[in-house]
């Protein structure tokens, strides 16, 4: 199954960059997080990109996993909202330490089947 509309693929690209933005992490490192290829995630953040689903549910899984939730309002705006976990590591100033917790978090947790641990939002 394929996401073919093309205001879905422009949510994406803004999903894709804000959380990579969050962490300041480059388009290489989310790839190792999320565990997909490099070319996966550039191809995803390029406009009109058509992800299989269980990828981009992978993606969305990485970015739950992180702290962050992206949300697409009635109106048609976006937000995001950020995990208590996360925003506590980022007002104490340990968001490199939070990161590499919840990074080593996802990797115990195996490649193919993401399961969210408990986060406070």
């Amino acid at each position: 199954m394929r996401n073919t509309t093309g205001v879905n693929s422009q949510w994406l690209l803004l999903e894709m960059r804000l959380c990579r933005g969050v962490f300041g992490l480059s388009q290489r490192e989310m790839a190792e997080v999320a565990g997909v290829g490099l070319q996966t995630i550039k191809n995803m953040e390029k406009a009109g990109a058509n992800p299989r689903f269980v990828t981009l549910n992978k993606l969305r899984d990485t970015f739950r996993w992180l702290g962050v939730k992206f949300h697409l309002n009635d109106d048609g705006s976006t937000a995001q909202s950020y995990s208590t976990e996360l925003t506590d590591a980022f007002d104490s100033g340990r968001l490199v330490e939070y990161l590499k917790e919840r990074i080593i978090l996802i990797q115990q947790s195996g490649a193919e089947s993401v399961v969210l641990v408990s986060l406070e939002w």
